[in-house]
């Protein structure tokens, strides 16, 4: 996988009394070249390829046609706009928008020739990581307000990989920490531990986030989501809506 690199240059803060820019009016925050459907089985796909009107004729090969079976044997996958996002020798991942959440996706494998569906749902868009580690999710520690001359930002860090359900600390790792426009987006990620785990969900872990320079007028955005999330917000995999 393509290693992301570890941007250490922020922007210059916009001058002291310029109010905060809200998510709606801030400018778009870069976003990777690479994503994934989250924790699936299937490979990474350029994020470009998501702008295309999409449209998978059921006569182009088996893979297309086991699709459009799945489609018309399952409830809520959407009827058209899949995108073939990626393929490799014995996978398929086609990818389409809607079905009830943002992005729906199919992922299908060959085994002695014949392609079956391995797994259908929603399509968590997520920044491919390097190997050897795994994407983490964050927020702001409670009672911490965001303010022009802080360096260090108390952050709450929820590993997605399977833990047996014990924190992570000393495996938190900065992936990448970017400016863009008011926005200062950061990928955190952690190591996983030896051995195999369960997966009864992890405990949020204490981390201090160290930025070479004050924070300025900017959005602190989570990068784990494109796009990504304002970080003053709790994940929803965390804080689920009632």
């Amino acid at each position: 996988m393509r290693h992301l690199v570890l941007v250490l240059v922020l922007a210059a803060g916009c001058a002291a009394e310029s109010p905060r820019p809200s998510s709606s009016d801030a400018p778009e925050p870069p976003l990777p070249d690479r994503v994934t459907c989250g924790n699936v089985a299937a490979p990474s796909f350029p994020l470009a390829m998501l702008s295309q009107a999409g449209g998978v004729d059921p006569g182009e090969d088996a893979p297309a046609a086991v699709l459009h079976a799945l489609i018309r044997e399952s409830e809520g996958l959407p009827d058209t706009g899949w995108i073939r996002a990626a393929q490799t020798e014995d996978t398929v991942l086609f990818v389409a928008r809607g079905g009830g959440v943002p992005w729906s996706m199919a992922v299908f494998s060959q085994v002695d020739g014949i392609w079956n569906a391995d797994r259908s749902g929603q399509c968590h868009l997520q920044p491919e990581v390097p190997d050897g580690v795994d994407l983490a999710v964050f927020r702001l520690a409670p009672g911490v307000e965001l303010t022009p001359e802080l360096t260090e930002v108390e952050l709450r860090v929820s590993e997605l990989a399977c833990n047996s359900g014990r924190d992570a600390r000393g495996r938190i790792q900065v992936l990448d920490l970017v400016p863009g426009g008011d926005t200062v987006t950061v990928i955190l990620a952690t190591v996983p531990r030896p051995g195999a785990h369960d997966c009864p969900g992890n405990p949020e872990t204490p981390f201090t986030l160290q930025l070479p320079e004050p924070l300025g007028d900017r959005l602190l955005l989570d990068g784990s989501e494109v796009p990504p999330r304002d970080a003053t917000l709790c994940p929803a995999r965390i804080c689920p809506a009632p």
